[in-house]
């Protein structure tokens, strides 16, 4: 980009955040803090107390563990947009405090944003389990903030979405506040996505603590993958103990697939793994 249209991302940038309120950065995108939490919450080699062997005695996540799973495997490899969503329970016993409510899956959306970071890969990360306990994310900010840092990767994109991301979020006011429904919300993702040059990736951890509908959100990020003319790699992980707002952290993933508007095609690109709960780490 020329220097004048650099300056003029820049404060376009600026604009879109301000208009929309987008929060970033913020604890909930740092994903060297939400790694130093988890690393608390499950450390590797546990310093010697009462019940430290019985955390070692657990599997933890690491990247080896992650890409040995077939729809990991899928997912990474394929050219095409897929969706891969990870839940499953995990073991009081495991974490280093038995009142924290991490997940053992959590580490692998710190693992993949960070090495698509290195990578130079446009990615974006949010995760709703940020500190010692998990609290109420809302969707607003998980998405908006999505955008923004889908944005900064290819600042030249802003040019060509300014104007209907400023219209969307416009609309947003009508009937007073900053009503953004997640309809509103995925009309600015496709805008900004289907102008994206390269794939994106999409990673959300804890999506449960989320203050909408699960079901709804998940609808969402399923109509994302069937969407033609761009390329969307979305990982998702959620806990079946369940945050503040979905009772039981449950998704449907038949349910889900049947609503889709493009069946086929959802049934092809989304994985998941639902059941994968924390088990023994086998012996050495």
């Amino acid at each position: 980009m020329e220097q004048h249209e650099l300056r003029d991302a820049l404060q376009k940038f600026e604009t879109i955040k301000d208009i929309c309120k987008i929060e970033y950065p913020c604890d909930e995108t740092d994903s060297a803090q939400c790694n130093e939490n988890l690393t608390k919450a499950f450390p590797h080699q546990p310093t010697p107390s009462k019940g430290s062997h019985i955390q070692r005695d657990y599997l933890h996540m690491t990247y080896e563990v992650l890409d040995a799973t077939p729809e990991f495997t899928y997912w990474r490899s394929s050219p095409d947009s897929s969706l891969l969503v990870l839940s499953g329970k995990t073991s009081r016993e495991s974490r280093s405090k038995t009142q924290y409510t991490h997940s053992w899956l959590s580490p692998a959306t710190v693992l993949v944003f960070e090495k698509l970071r290195e990578q130079g890969q446009p990615v974006a990360f949010y995760s709703c389990h940020v500190g010692q306990y998990a609290s109420q994310c809302r969707m607003r900010d998980v998405l908006l903030s999505t955008i923004y840092q889908i944005l900064s990767h290819e600042p030249k994109v802003l040019h060509l979405t300014y104007e209907q991301l400023r219209a969307i979020s416009t609309e947003s006011r009508e009937g007073g506040g900053m009503n953004y429904t997640l309809p509103l919300l995925e009309r600015m993702l496709k805008e900004t996505l289907t102008k994206m040059t390269a794939p994106v990736t999409i990673v959300f951890d804890r999506i449960e603590w989320c203050d909408c509908d699960l079901a709804e959100l998940m609808d969402t990020l399923v109509d994302l993958v069937t969407e033609e003319g761009m390329v969307i790699k979305t990982l998702v992980v959620f806990d079946p103990a369940g945050g503040s707002v979905n009772d039981e952290g449950y998704w449907d993933m038949k349910s889900c697939l049947k609503r889709a508007g493009r069946r086929e095609l959802a049934m092809e690109r989304v994985r998941a793994r639902l059941d994968w709960n924390q088990g023994r780490a086998a012996a050495s």
